[in-house]
């Protein structure tokens, strides 16, 4: 074991941040694009439009910062997890790209998650994780959320863009809000039993 990775305490918080944005740069990102649109179809002066799109640009990047630091929390995660046991299932680089390859992304990163709490459950020797790792319900839910919110995705692209539809916005930020709070309290749960093995 190398002394070298401790804690994703540091990740953990940056995560949090940029999860917690999403309530507000996902409908300031929507607002804004139907703000641009308009402003299109009525001339209004192209400076003016070209700002609302750099500030939809900006607010993109964002919510794409929230994917990555989350990502990057999961990887500083699973890899403390990896030089602490020798039970893992998965390669530790599966931690990145099992969010990133089609199809692998709908079940592996639940997988990776559900071993992550089977593991920490056995290292820190509590039977309330023990009992918590059983029940799962956070994480269940969650996942259930992530899995509907692809297959939304799917539909909206394959039977309404190009056009935009209100709704799919209104029925996606809905799953996202759940979905925030769900994404904290597993970074911060886990933190906390990470911390049982420092």
């Amino acid at each position: 074991m190398s002394g070298r990775i401790s804690s994703s305490k540091k990740e953990a918080k940056i995560a949090i941040f940029f999860i917690w944005s999403m309530l507000i740069t996902f409908p300031a990102m929507i607002a804004l694009g139907e703000y641009m649109e308009n402003s299109i179809a009525a001339d209004v002066d192209m400076l003016f439009v070209l700002l609302i799109s750099l500030a939809v640009l900006a607010l993109a990047c964002v919510l794409l910062a929230s994917v990555v630091v989350f990502i990057i929390w999961f990887y500083k995660a699973y890899s403390i997890l990896d030089e602490k046991t020798p039970n893992l299932k998965y390669k530790k680089s599966l931690a990145v790209w099992s969010w990133i390859i089609p199809v692998v992304n709908f079940y592996l990163p639940y997988l990776l998650l559900k071993d992550m709490y089977k593991n920490i459950a056995i290292l820190t020797n509590d039977s309330e994780v023990e009992k918590s790792f059983k029940k799962l319900t956070a994480l269940n839910i969650w996942w259930a959320i992530y899995i509907l919110g692809w297959i939304l995705d799917i539909g909206y692209y394959a039977a309404i863009y190009p056009d935009s539809s209100m709704a799919f916005n209104i029925i996606t930020y809905l799953l996202i809000i759940p979905s925030v709070w769900l994404t904290v309290k597993i970074i911060r749960d886990y933190c906390e039993l990470e911390a049982k093995l420092v």
